[in-house]
């Protein structure tokens, strides 16, 4: 995807997940995969009132530039109010080799 973007692209992913607990594992591994791709990864959580260990939707936004996707965003705002910094994620990161899920 990264190769595919403009200077000032920004892929926008909504992923089912959670940030703590059993349905946190593939948020985190995309989570990995995206900081291995994009220099800039912001993370957001649409309804903040749901616990983290509770299955949600979760909002990846890579960029080539940290500024550039803070700019685009500014346009899905009502949902990306709530951003996130994820600091514990042990995950490995998913390639073509390595994608466990099902």
């Amino acid at each position: 995807m990264k190769n595919c973007l403009t200077e000032d692209g920004v892929v926008i992913t909504n992923v089912l997940g959670s940030f703590t607990g059993k349905d946190s594992e593939f948020f985190l591994m995309e989570y990995e995969t995206y900081k291995k791709v994009f220099p800039s990864v912001l993370v957001y959580q649409v309804a903040p009132s749901i616990a983290e260990d509770t299955k949600q939707n979760l909002i990846l936004v890579g960029s080539k530039k940290e500024e550039v996707a803070l700019k685009k965003i500014e346009q899905y705002q009502n949902l990306l109010a709530n951003q996130r910094d994820i600091t514990n994620s042990t995950k490995q990161y998913l390639t073509d080799d390595y994608a466990p899920v099902e």
